[in-house]
């Protein structure tokens, strides 16, 4: 498909140029218009702008009305060459007809900004054929490519064609760049033709999305204005989610799960019992009679803590090679690339698979990658339901319809094989683990779906090598126990699965060890490996986590800043729990009494990593009584000094330098008092 006809439909999605959040995440609350002739008027085909004293002021006309509006921005951001506003509308307030002074905007259509964009994509599109730019946009992705004859084609990424290989990137922000640097040089070379300011009408209307795009070509800005239309939340009818919910909590998760895993259902039974008594029988901390000074020395010594935790955990280090690819627009077109050259398998282990439009299209890519490949994908039953009724941030599209069951919808009419995991005892899998044919892995704590894509800041880690193998036992495992055979399954694939040699550095001269940490049913390695490095710590340690909460961590962390270690914690301004948020002031206003410093990031981060004395540990575990005693995780961890320095210079330095830093106690209400007592048993 070209630059005509139905592309310029496919267009309307490259025009989402922002890549910002839309206006919910924004200003708060969603927008919901009351006025029918206001709606009326915004679908009109006719828009006229001009500016008043500088300020641009949008008008729509039909036959019977005429409206207008400021526009008023709402976030800037300056790259060096061009200031990128978002703007909306101020809907709320109706403004008078412009008087007859005020200066005409030029009003330019879809197709008209189509072909500036097709001159911009013409330009950084790779000229050779089946080469192509992936542009990376605010509801999807798109890729710009040239067919064998040469001409340039735009396709969806889950529709690309296998011949079609991509090696460049261009982000939305770029993409803005490249749209106004042409302008210019237009004003440039006919600076008494060129127009000095420019509104394009978009094909409306997304949810969150772009309506119009103003650029001040002379002062080199474009303003992103958003429309103020509403997304539609797609809701189940009530009765509907009830029976949902019922039958995944009672009858799945227990009456089905015990019958093909009494063994472990009965193990989780007893940890949960097991876990009320330590927790009714803990000790509260003894006050320290005085805070020491930070300490200056050199921390723990890491080689006879890695042999410590070989005898605390049982666990080995096997050689492997990490990369760090933070937030989703590093991870998930690195994940799509490489399932796209998938030659053999690609198996996820989620907690969520979301059934969002961006999750829609990355299962609609699996089920057309499970005609070539093995395809497997198993998720949390209950957290994927729970997270499929509600919508994302930004809405849905007008006419999309979210998939009922995401797991019906892969396996449906394809190859894919997906499996649910019960919540026998409201446990969970909360694993995040992708594997690509035998080499490649990724951990971390992305799951799929449009928060993660988009909204949330996070962290997955790119492996290779044998460690990868270590992985794929794992995985291999819950497959089987996940699938009919239940408990005798997972055993008998426990005993086949053969055994994976551990690092040697003389064999393994380039790689580095990596150790590969749990929780699940009678094992807390994860746990018992962070609870030990902080009793063990004597320079630092710096934490970032979505959720904190366990009281035993907590504790230790109050006891090391007492001797003297430099104790600092990341956690997000913006959570997505609110019994977790209020946690979060009880949590911060203690370390901060006990001199943690405490840093909290503005937006969601989903990061769970941790630095000990040169020590990490990065994965899905949160910090809570969840991820380290009932839920099933996946860390891994290192030493090696090269990796744990890119985990800080990509992960923890920009979280602090980002971040705003607690100096005073956070006040709360008795509301808040009674969220916290309710979230610590979690």
């Amino acid at each position: 498909m070209g630059f005509s006809g139905k592309p310029l439909v496919i267009l309307s999605v490259v025009l989402l140029l922002s890549g910002c959040v839309g206006r919910q995440t924004l200003t708060g609350e969603p927008f919901r218009l009351t006025g029918p002739a206001l709606e009326s008027a915004l679908a009109s085909v006719r828009t006229e702008a001009v500016l008043v004293d500088g300020r641009l002021r949008l008008g729509f006309i039909t036959d019977n009305e005429r409206l207008w509006f400021n526009v008023t921005s709402l976030e800037r951001q300056f790259d060096g060459v061009v200031a990128v506003h978002v703007s909306e509308l101020d809907v709320a307030q109706r403004v008078r007809r412009p008087r007859a002074g005020a200066q005409p905007v030029e009003v330019m259509d879809q197709r008209q900004f189509s072909e500036v964009l097709r001159d911009v994509l013409g330009f950084y599109t790779p000229l050779g054929p089946n080469e192509g730019l992936l542009l990376q946009l605010n509801r999807g992705a798109l890729v710009s490519w040239r067919n064998a004859e040469g001409t340039l084609l735009l396709t969806p990424w889950d529709q690309l064609p296998a011949s079609v290989s991509v090696d460049e990137r261009m982000n939305d922000r770029a993409l803005a760049v490249r749209v106004v640097s042409l302008l210019r040089e237009m004003l440039m070379h006919e600076p008494e033709t060129a127009p000095r300011h420019l509104v394009f009408t978009l094909q409306q209307h997304y949810p969150g999305g772009v309506g119009w795009i103003y650029a001040d070509v002379a002062a080199a800005e474009i303003y992103y204005i958003l429309s103020p239309f509403e997304g539609d939340e797609i809701a189940e009818p009530a009765l509907r989610v009830s029976l949902k919910t019922l039958n995944r909590v009672v009858f799945r998760s227990h009456v089905l799960t015990f019958v093909r895993n009494p063994v472990t259902t009965l193990r989780r039974l007893a940890g949960h019992g097991q876990d009320v008594v330590v927790s009714m029988l803990r000790r509260n901390p003894v006050p320290a009679d005085e805070i020491l000074p930070l300490n200056d020395g050199p921390g723990m010594d890491l080689h006879a803590w890695e042999r410590r935790l070989d005898l605390r955990t049982r666990t080995r280090r096997y050689p492997g090679k990490l990369d760090f690819l933070v937030g989703g627009e590093a991870f998930f077109p690195d994940f799509i690339e490489r399932a796209r050259a998938a030659e053999s398998d690609i198996s996820i282990r989620s907690y969520i698979f979301d059934n969002d439009e961006y999750a829609v299209s990355l299962a609609n890519f699996l089920r057309t990658r499970s005609e070539d490949v093995r395809v497997r994908v198993m998720m949390d039953d209950l957290g994927s339901m729970l997270a499929g009724l509600k919508a994302p941030p930004g809405g849905y599209r007008p006419g999309f319809q979210p998939p009922s069951d995401i797991a019906s919808y892969l396996s449906r009419g394809s190859s894919v094989k997906a499996r649910r995991v019960g919540n026998p005892w409201l446990t969970g899998d909360h694993a995040k683990l992708t594997l690509i044919d035998r080499d490649l892995a990724y951990v971390g704590g992305m799951n799929y779906g449009e928060e993660y894509r988009y909204h949330w800041q996070d962290l997955m880690v790119r492996v290779e090598g044998r460690v990868v193998w270590r992985l794929r036992k794992e995985f291999e495992k819950s497959w089987s126990h996940a699938g009919p055979g239940g408990d005798l399954a997972y055993l008998m694939q426990s005993l086949r699965l053969p055994g994976i040699e551990p690092f040697a550095a003389e064999n393994d001269a380039d790689m580095v060890p990596v150790r590969v940490l749990l929780t699940r049913t009678g094992r807390q390695e994860i746990l018992r490996a962070q609870l030990d490095a902080i009793r063990r710590a004597e320079s630092y340690i710096h934490i970032i986590t979505p959720y904190f909460t366990d009281p035993d961590i907590i504790n230790a962390l109050i006891e090391a800043r007492a001797r003297g270690v430099d104790v600092r914690v990341v956690l997000p301004g913006e959570g997505n729990h609110s019994l977790m948020n209020s946690a979060h002031l009880f949590t911060a206003n203690r370390f901060l009494d006990n001199q943690i410093r405490v840093f909290i990031y503005p937006g969601m981060t989903h990061v769970k990593a941790a630095i000990y004395d040169g020590w990490a540990s990065f994965g899905s575990a949160n910090f809570d009584r969840l991820s380290f005693k009932v839920n099933q995780e996946i860390n891994l961890a290192t030493s090696d000094p090269e990796t744990v320095s890119r985990l800080d210079n990509k992960v923890f330095s920009p979280h602090f330098a980002q971040s705003i830093e607690l100096t005073e106690p956070l006040e709360w209400t008795w509301e808040d008092y009674a969220a916290s007592l309710l979230s610590f048993p979690f």
